[in-house]
């Protein structure tokens, strides 16, 4: 029997919950060890992933453009997207920070409810923007790019970190599966050494840490590159960001430190 059901006036099959053991995610290798602050159920296959990231997503360079739209939806100011020079390097990590409204545990098993998004729902974090994404499924999109992606988040004071490991995800589309993602609780201290291990020293974290920091923070850190993700190029990443990149003065993004223009810059404001 199919595991599969259809969302009302969409098209993105949502895995009904598992009767099987499920397999359990620890944050990755560079995130310290401390609290467990909790876990997060995910109803997931391999079909999905593979379905809808290989499918939708089949440029690497496109998971930018989703992480970027993601922020944008989450009310964000400035993003900061970090490619590595040298990716082949042993734990070259790529990277897309943002501003916006971040997630606590609650906020974090909402994001991986997949095939399903409140973005269109809830309030938005700023009144004078409508969002952009709509499924819910833009974070499968770093399937293509790594094995691993890894949100470290600030909000309200808490620091807290969780990764999805791909390589652990099994089951066809119409199976049903599930994981389980150990969310752990950072010191602020712990929180800036996990953010330095992927993009250095300097920007962002001097923005994102000390008296002047944003409330909120979002850092989705993606690891254990694969083949596409080894073979990242720079400029192209650039020109893709600074097509799909809001024209809005609210809002900044940042490319390896370098700040980026829109080139809707002769159209009309968002």
């Amino acid at each position: 029997m199919s595991c599969v059901r259809l969302i009302p006036n969409a098209t993105v099959p949502v895995i009904e919950p598992s009767t099987n053991a499920p397999v359990q995610i620890e944050p990755a290798e560079f995130v310290p060890p401390w609290t467990d602050a909790g876990h997060i159920n995910v109803n997931i296959n391999f079909g999905i992933v593979e379905q809808f990231s290989e499918g939708l997503y089949s440029s690497p360079n496109k998971t930018f453009e989703e992480l970027v739209t993601n922020a944008y939806d989450a009310g964000a100011h400035r993003v900061w997207v970090h490619i590595p020079d040298k990716l082949n390097a042993d734990g070259a990590i790529v990277s897309v920070i943002d501003d916006g409204e971040s997630m606590d545990v609650a906020g974090l098993q909402n994001l991986w409810q997949i095939g399903q998004s409140t973005k269109r729902t809830r309030p938005s974090p700023l009144a004078s923007r409508k969002p952009v994404g709509r499924f819910g499924i833009g974070k499968l999109a770093t399937y293509v790019l790594a094995n691993e992606l890894t949100y470290v988040c600030k909000k309200g004071g808490e620091f807290l970190a969780a990764t999805m490991d791909y390589r652990k995800v099994t089951g066809r589309l119409a199976e049903a599966g599930q994981v389980v993602l150990d969310v752990r609780q950072l010191t602020e201290s712990d929180a800036r050494a996990t953010l330095m291990s992927a993009i250095g020293d300097g920007e962002p974290l001097e923005s994102l840490f000390g008296p002047s920091a944003p409330s909120n923070w979002t850092a989705a850190l993606m690891s254990s590159l694969k083949e596409r993700g080894l073979r990242l190029e720079q400029g192209r990443v650039r020109w893709i960001l600074s097509v799909a990149l809001p024209l809005n003065p609210q809002f900044q993004l940042w490319f390896n430190g370098t700040p980026l223009a829109s080139s809707k810059a002769d159209g009309t404001k968002i």
